[in-house]
């Protein structure tokens, strides 16, 4: 019986050091967005307004002209035939990011906000955007890596592409 309850007042214990405890930080309002039937676009919002300098990294590519611009493409989609996509990424360090679901009916979702190089300057990082919400740079072209950041593979692999427009 001993046994029974050191083993039930353990758990208890472990359990409770599983609790989600999230630092404190400066909390951001982030409105869900609405889509009405009758709008052509409709605008997320920029996250708060936050000091530019401070989140975008200074490891950009060295050659701007090679990823500024617009990107596009259709991306896989769960329930409708693909995402129309058509992201910009502007030498200010800013996106802008559309997304049409095909079929669904709806006004296509626009978001801006920063944009953010890793140390390589080869991944783009959408600030402000849900995971996953990395792009690879390579070839003239911006691939979409999944949840952990990390390339898709597979034969679905070349559809997370966006090719750069001219």
């Amino acid at each position: 019986m001993n046994t029974f309850r050191l083993l039930l007042l353990s758990m208890s214990v472990a359990l409770m050091g599983c609790q989600d405890e999230k630092p404190q930080e400066a909390s951001v309002d982030e409105a869900p967005l609405e889509i009405e039937a009758d709008s052509t676009l409709q605008e997320a919002p920029l996250v708060a307004a936050i000091d530019k300098a401070e989140l975008v990294s200074n490891e950009q590519p060295s050659n701007q002209e090679a990823w500024s611009g617009t990107f596009t493409g259709t991306l896989p989609c769960a329930d409708c035939p693909g995402i129309d996509t058509t992201l910009v990424l502007s030498e200010d360090n800013t996106y802008t990011l559309e997304q049409h679901y095909q079929e669904k009916g709806e006004a296509p979702i626009r978001t801006e906000g920063l944009l953010s190089w890793n140390d390589t300057g080869d991944t783009v990082t959408l600030l402000g955007e849900h995971a996953p919400n990395q792009y690879h740079f390579s070839d003239m072209m911006l691939t979409k890596l999944d949840m952990n950041g990390e390339k898709i593979t597979g034969d679905l692999a070349e559809l997370y592409q966006l090719s750069k427009q001219e």
